[in-house]
Parts: C-alpha cells; structure tokens; sequence
C-alpha cells in the first residue's frame, strides 16, 4: 500500500475516533490532535500543531494540565479535567520511549464524563484532585485516604524515623499506608518487607523475624537462614497484627527497638540492624496491655507515633472519591471502558461496608466484570449489596417521591444510551421515542 495513503487512512480513522487523541514530542511541542480534541478545547487542528501543550492552559477550568506531569515522573498517569466550555473529561497519558530507553512522545487519550454530577463534586475539586495525582505518583498506596490532610499527616509521620503504629479495623488500608510511609521516607530506596503475625505459627515466628543459624534446630536449613530482619536493613519492616505476637517474642521486639540488636535463633552473638518498625493492628492494644497480654514497655515502644485509619462508615464522604480509583484501577486491569452512575455513588454511602476498603472493591469489581452494559446502574449494584440486612441500611435514608424516582430512572437511561450510541436519531430509535423527545431529553440531562 502506498505510504501516503496508509497514512491518510490511519488519520481517517484517528479522526473518526470519539475520544480525544493528543500526541507530543519529548519537549512538550504539538506533533499531533484528532477532530475530538478540537471539540473539546475548541481549537482548530492546524492552528496548535507545533506549538507547546501549555497552550490550551486557559481552557482548562478545573483539573491539571496531564503532559507536564508525565513528561516528569516519565509514567502513565490519569486524572480528570473540565474546561471552560464545560466538557468534563477523563485523560490518561502515556509516555513512549525509543529503543535506549529515552522519551520519544506523549500519548494522550481523553473521554468525555457525561453530566456525573457527583463525579465532578467529588473529584474536581482542588484537594481530591491533588489526591488523584498523589495515586497516580505512588502507585495505589494511598487511596484509603478521605481527604488532603490525611496525606499530608501521613507526610510529616513518614519523615521521622521512628516507629509508628497503624489502628484500624480490618480492610482499612493498614499495609496501603506502612507501604505509603516508606515510600515517602528516605528509606525508599530500602527493603520494604512484611510479617503477618497472624499467619505464622508461634514456634516459627523468631526464626522468621531473626532467622537462626546453623543447626538451631531439627529440619532447619544446613547453613541456617537469615531473618527478616536481616533482610529488611537499611529499610522498613511492617509487623501487621502486632497484637498476636506471642508474649514470649516480644521481649525479643523490644530489644531489637530499643538497641538495634538481636540474636539469631540457636545462635549465641547479637547481631545489629537498620531498620524502621511500623506496627499495625486492628485491636485495642491499650486494653490488651491492661489485661496483661501485651507488654506494657512494648507498646510504648511501638507507638511513638499513633496514626487511626478511621472505618469506611465514618468518612462517607469519601467512597465516591475511593470508587472512583477503584473504577479506574479495575478498568485498567481487565481493559474494560465502564462508568459508574450518579445513583450508584449516592448509594454507596449508605453501606456501612462492614469489610471497608477491601469490600468496597471487592463489590465493584464483581460488578464491573459481571455486567455487560458500559454504564453501571443501580440495578447492578442490588444485585451484589443485599441493604436489608440490619446494621447495613443506613437508618436516616430519606426516599425520593415517586416522582424524583422516575426520573432519576429516565436520566440513567437517557445517559446510558447516549453514552452508547452517540446520537439522538439513534437513542430515539433504541428507546421507541421520537427523535425530537430524544433530542429534548439529552438537553435535560446532559447538556446543562
């Protein structure tokens, strides 16, 4: 095929695209945009081609500019934008690089949010979308965080070196957060290592945290095995579920706390370490010192720095927000393109989401891979959260009239379609209405 041709025929096809196409050079320079972008930001293609991404800055009404960002942490990225002629937009940009490994381009794709209304509430506003590119800078570490200034909390926490200990109920997000801090701290560049004291039986739990040495012990390795303590130097061990050690490793802990020093199982010397504990637990270690099954000068030892995860029912506030991120990570993983509606985010903060987190992207993810249609309903949602159950229903939902339920029902259903087709001719024609209703009703609902 001709080389001309096949280039025309790939812009016929990029320009055909419903979604935003937008490409740049290693330096930020314009090398290439589809008809969507010109939609979207009002430009016309020929007038930006070759000049640098800062120049649609002015459109841009909410959300930040997405190339500066990839052009310096080098890594895929996504967050949402709005600009002044009120398109809402979801952008994901890819950095391309050549064969030695140098940045070639930016790819830039971006859809259109239509009319979530609290989508935007949530995630347009300055805090959250400094939240959503904190997500997308430190992988998916911080997303059981409510708002700003629990991150920034967990900042000044991560830039002293001292032992922290992480409450919380189960599904919180403890590990999410110990991961958070040491990567954050100036051990990063360390091991970061984790110790379930939950899953590892208490006669193996030493050898496990200090390793033993040669011949401890019958069915130990030959030349003995170095403990994660060991391995961890220079960085971060994470004890989740602190308060099921054993007593009689604890005195061990402490010493490793207070002196930097332990001794091997079956060995006779102290050895030395380097390593930051962060400590996490789901139960009330203040009482379980008071009953003797905790030891007091451990626990003081371990809380030099207390930080509470609160649970999912107490920050409603936020599971739009977390969602959201979910969503988005879900969408990822299975290359999926779906939309959760407004309703859906309405309802689910009034679950009390006994498993918090955890649960909570459990349920979307079971609902995102089980539902065909691209636009998620509260049909969907039913079907995975039984509200009836007592303790989950939250006991001051007030019920929109019957009234407001029609038509809250009729705008999923108009924004479905529309997100499905694309055109009034063709949602009048999938919803049995003429085309003038069709046309009146995407008025209403999207294109306030």
């Amino acid at each position: 095929m001709d080389l001309n041709l096949e280039n025309n025929i790939y812009k016929e096809i990029l320009d055909n695209l419903t979604y935003e196409v937008f490409v740049t050079d290693s330096e930020g320079e314009i090398i290439y945009c589809n008809e969507a972008f010109s939609k979207n930001y009002c430009y016309n293609v020929s007038d930006i081609i070759g000049k640098q991404f800062s120049v649609i800055a002015p459109i841009i009404k909410k959300g930040s500019q997405i190339i500066p960002i990839v052009l310096e942490e080098k890594k895929e990225i996504s967050l949402f934008q709005e600009t002044v002629y009120g398109k809402k937009l979801f952008l994901t940009a890819k950095p391309v690089f050549n064969n030695e490994n140098k940045l070639k381009m930016v790819v830039e794709n971006a859809r259109e949010v239509l009319n979530l209304s609290s989508k935007k509430e949530c995630l347009l506003n300055t805090d959250t979308e400094n939240l959503k590119y904190q997500i997308d800078k430190y992988g998916e570490q911080i997303t059981n965080f409510s708002n700003i200034e629990e991150f920034k909390n967990l900042n000044k926490i991560a830039g002293f070196d001292v032992t922290v200990l992480l409450l919380g109920e189960s599904g919180t997000g403890k590990s999410t957060c110990a991961k958070f801090i040491h990567n954050i701290s100036k051990r990063k560049d360390g091991p970061f290592f984790t110790v379930n004291c939950t899953t590892i039986p208490e006669n193996l739990i030493e050898s496990e945290l200090f390793g033993y040495v040669k011949g401890a012990f019958t069915g130990a390795v030959k030349e003995g095995k170095k403990g994660l303590v060991e391995l961890a130097n220079n960085g971060t061990l994470f004890l989740d579920e602190i308060g099921e050690l054993p007593l009689s490793s604890q005195s061990k802990l402490l010493e490793l706390i207070e002196n930097r020093t332990y001794i091997p199982v079956g060995g006779s010397e102290k050895r030395t370490t380097n390593i930051r504990i962060i400590a996490a637990t789901n139960k009330d270690i203040a009482k379980m010192v008071r009953k003797g099954k905790f030891r007091e000068d451990l626990y003081y030892r371990i809380n030099v720095i207390e930080f509470k995860i609160p649970p999912l029912r107490e920050r409603k506030e936020a599971i739009p927000i977390l969602a959201q991120v979910f969503v988005d990570r879900i969408n990822k993983k299975y290359n999926l393109n779906k939309i959760i509606s407004d309703s859906v985010l309405v309802q689910l903060k009034k679950y009390s989401w006994p498993g918090n987190l955890r649960q909570l992207e459990h349920v979307l993810e079971q609902i995102l891979l089980s539902t065909e249609d691209d636009f998620i309903t509260i049909k969907n949602l039913e079907k995975k959260i039984d509200y009836t159950k007592d303790g989950y229903l939250d006991k001051n939902i007030k019920f929109p009239t019957l009234k407001e339920h029609i038509e809250n029902s009729e705008r999923e259903l108009i924004i479905a379609a529309y997100h499905k087709y694309g055109s009034s001719y063709k949602v009048a024609e999938a919803l049995d209405i003429s085309q003038s209703q069709a046309i009146r009703k995407i008025r209403k609902y999207i294109s306030k």
